[in-house]
């Protein structure tokens, strides 16, 4: 895809969305403070994200971790009504598990929130620039797996709602605990450990809790 420049190279247009008032509000002060990029749009739902999709605003700061909508199927609609904007994920998500996930639906840069101001900085000029933004760990990671012969990655099937079971499964939580923790309710989180053991062929509970603890650790 080639590079898209903003309509004013010295000004771009930046839409903020995060359902979390102080770090929608740290966001937006830190973007005050760049000279090259304007405000155009503040956020807190999934709505705000499309209505600034279709404002054509030049970049998209956002975080995936909304509880209206899933993140990764925000990221492919927005992506959809507009295949031109760059976008910067900022989120508390496990970047190891969630990066490379959102740069293949079309994300420009994941951003951790536990990182520093300058680098959400760095990650917004990239992005402006056509370039993907990333940690050196995601980096590697993604180079090795897009390397000939790399094994594919198991997990990448699955949605966002099964990865988070997973995790939480490892981490020897109940269904009860896991529906308390994401807001849904017990059935649901049944529903989601069903088809994550589907689509990872686990023969039985025992082994998609085994499976769980290997495939998440380290990430």
């Amino acid at each position: 895809m080639p590079t898209r420049r903003p309509r004013d190279a010295e000004m771009a247009r930046v839409g903020v969305v995060d359902e979390h008032a102080l770090s929608r509000t740290g966001i937006c002060a830190l973007l005050g403070r760049q000279p090259h990029l304007r405000l155009a749009g503040v956020g807190s739902t999934s709505a705000d994200a499309v209505r600034m999709a279709d404002l054509r605003v030049d970049l998209l700061v956002i975080d995936i971790d909304l509880r209206d909508i899933s993140g990764l199927e925000l990221l492919e609609r927005v992506r959809d009504r507009a295949p031109d904007m760059r976008i910067v994920v900022v989120s508390a998500l496990d970047e190891t598990l969630y990066a490379e996930r959102c740069v293949r639906l079309g994300a420009s840069a994941f951003v951790a929130k536990r990182g520093d101001a300058d680098r959400l900085v760095d990650a917004i000029g990239a992005a402006l620039r056509g370039e993907v933004f990333l940690s050196g760990d995601v980096m590697q990671r993604l180079a090795t797996r897009l390397s000939a012969g790399a094994p594919p990655d198991p997990l990448a099937a699955l949605t966002q709602r099964e990865l988070e079971v997973l995790q939480l499964m490892a981490r020897g939580r109940s269904t009860r605990e896991m529906a308390e923790q994401l807001h849904l309710s017990p059935k649901t989180i049944e529903t989601h450990r069903a088809k994550a053991r589907r689509k990872l062929g686990a023969r039985s509970s025992f082994d998609l809790l085994r499976m769980a603890i290997e495939l998440t650790a380290g990430r």
